[in-house]
């Protein structure tokens, strides 16, 4: 079967801040695109075999898909120019596969979760309100469509509108279709259908279970939301009505802590995060916390997904530093205990969760040295020696923190320059506001510098041989520039850089047991933790 996804022509997001530097394909949704949604539901029914169709002006922008996907499956990226219609598009992967099978065509703006049905031609469907948006299909009493109505103003009765999945068995009567309709100058696919059921092919409906349509502001706003519930399952949910979004966990005492690191903001600050409105918390039930729902991307979507320029990438750090600065004008009071229980004990208790977890690990772990791209690194034995005589600790450097500040956690509207943060720490070594300012620094740096957003989204490819690894990032030729105006600021804020890398190393290493369902994500937490040590620790070890 071929499967191809259409992605070209003049689909370019018309959603800001996406506006005409991405096609709707490649519009992140919280934190991840919407071809790798559609991608990771045809693995999941088992179909690798992909053609992508794209603008040629846009091939470069999906290198990272076909890296990501393309390593055990053949998923072929075809760009083409002047592609005028749907059709055009659909066209220029004809034959990329070749056969007498079917074909299934999977619009680039549809997200789906549904069974399949590829045993006869089939168009699926959702009752929709919308219906000027779709083309409606009617049938006849045994499920086979008669009558195909495009984007009707009005409609009566239950709209049966088509999503974007088509499924046609008779792979070489749909090409054949489709250039008949071309030629007559025919856009929509919607005249291939009519051609095939007026040769006799009998075409069927089939209710979607779930989906998500992402080719509209309107729609794209409500697609997050959406996934955000579907992604988190009963942990997450989210009343459009009054845009308040209610968190649960089994975990009362993390949510208790986030909540009062909210409720705990001196008024000036808290416009810097969400409004909460209720906590609850019940023996025997998961607790809850509810609050204001904003729906801005986060400043790892931007990073990793989008392709804003650099100038303003230090926009954005002027405004996320004048944050911080206000956040370090209030003073806390901790102890040198608290610095040692995050950067002492937490650092050991996660050495030993991961050495515990493996015999692999266990002997990582011993490594006096590690080659990592060619380069000799030194290994968690030489580094622990050193790690022991750094002294974290500062007063100065005691004030209201974050705590978890990586770019996933930052959300971030570009056209109101406002900024709001989630899923705050709620401790250092005690429960509070307060904490390391350097914290937060090494959780930016690790985002910008130690480029984890891509590490936690895949995209890197590793090879390990004889204890040696290589590696490399799938990231833009900008994220060196966003790292460079990052560390700047953090000079700026009067911080030496190598002490901000310690933390940002041990940042990494501490990770690495919290990912245990992804080996190859744990191998590139440990290889990045490993080189940012050495870099600043190599020099000492002659």
């Amino acid at each position: 079967m071929e499967t191809i996804i259409p992605a070209a022509g003049s689909n370019h997001s018309k959603i800001l801040p996406f506006s005409e530097s991405l096609p709707d394909a490649l519009i992140p949704l919280n934190g991840k695109p919407v071809l790798d949604y559609i991608l990771d539901e045809l693995g999941r029914h088992g179909i690798r075999d992909v053609s992508i169709v794209v603008n040629a002006s846009d091939e470069q922008k999906f290198s990272r898909a076909k890296a990501k996907y393309g390593g055990d499956q053949p998923l072929r990226v075809i760009p083409v120019s002047n592609s005028r219609s749907l059709l055009d598009t659909i066209a220029a992967a004809g034959g990329a596969r070749g056969g007498n099978e079917g074909v299934f065509v999977v619009l680039s703006d549809t997200i789906f979760h549904s069974k399949l049905d590829f045993t006869r031609s089939t168009l699926y469907y959702k009752i929709t309100e919308d219906v000027f948006r779709w083309c409606v299909a009617e049938t006849a009493y045994d499920g086979v469509v008669t009558r195909l109505i495009n984007k009707p103003q009005v409609y009566e009765g239950k709209p049966h509108s088509l999503l974007g999945l088509y499924y046609f068995s008779d792979a070489p009567l749909f090409f054949d279709c489709l250039a008949e309709a071309r030629g007559a100058g025919e856009c929509e696919i919607s005249s291939v259908i009519e051609r095939m059921m007026a040769r006799g092919h009998r075409v069927f409906l089939k209710e979607c279970d779930d989906w998500v349509d992402c080719g509209s502001v309107d729609n794209y706003y409500r697609a997050k939301r959406m996934l955000l519930q579907s992604r988190h399952f009963n942990s997450v949910k989210v009343n459009e009505l009054f845009n308040i979004i209610t968190k649960s966990s089994v975990d009362a005492d993390k949510l208790e802590a986030e909540c009062q690191w909210y409720l705990g903001l001196p008024p000036q600050l808290q416009s810097f995060t969400p409004r909460v409105f209720s906590f609850s918390r019940q023996k025997g039930k998961p607790a809850e916390l509810a609050m204001e729902y904003y729906g801005h991307p986060s400043l790892s979507e931007y990073f990793v997904y989008t392709f804003i320029p650099l100038d303003i990438w230090k926009s954005i750090f002027s405004h996320l530093f004048g944050m911080l600065d206000a956040f370090k004008s209030y003073k806390g009071s901790l102890s040198q205990e608290d610095f040692g229980a995050i950067y002492g004990e937490k650092t050991d208790e996660r050495v030993g969760q991961l050495r515990a977890s493996s015999d692999y690990w266990a002997r990582w772990l011993e490594q006096e040295e590690v080659e990592i791209n060619g380069k000799r690194c030194l290994g968690w034995p030489s580094v622990k020696k050193r790690m022991v005589r750094e002294k974290f600790y500062s007063e100065r450097d005691t004030a209201i923190m974050h705590g978890d500040l990586c770019f996933t956690n930052i959300l971030y509207d570009l056209n109101g320059h406002t900024v709001k943060l989630v899923d705050p720490r709620g401790t250092f070594g005690k429960r509070g506001i307060y904490g390391d300012v350097k914290y937060d620094l090494a959780k930016l740096r690790h985002s910008a510098h130690g480029q984890y957003d891509f590490i936690i989204n895949d995209l890197f490819s590793l090879r390990e041989k004889n204890g040696s690894f290589e590696y490399e990032m799938l990231s833009s030729e900008w994220a060196s520039g966003v790292a460079q105006a990052l560390d700047a600021r953090i000079a700026r804020m009067g911080y030496d850089i190598r002490t901000i890398q310690k933390i940002e190393a041990l940042l990494f290493l501490t990770m690495i047991p919290l990912h245990s369902d992804k080996p190859q994500r744990q191998k590139m937490m440990g290889a990045r933790a490993l080189e940012l040590f050495s870099e600043v620790y190599y020099e000492d070890s002659d």
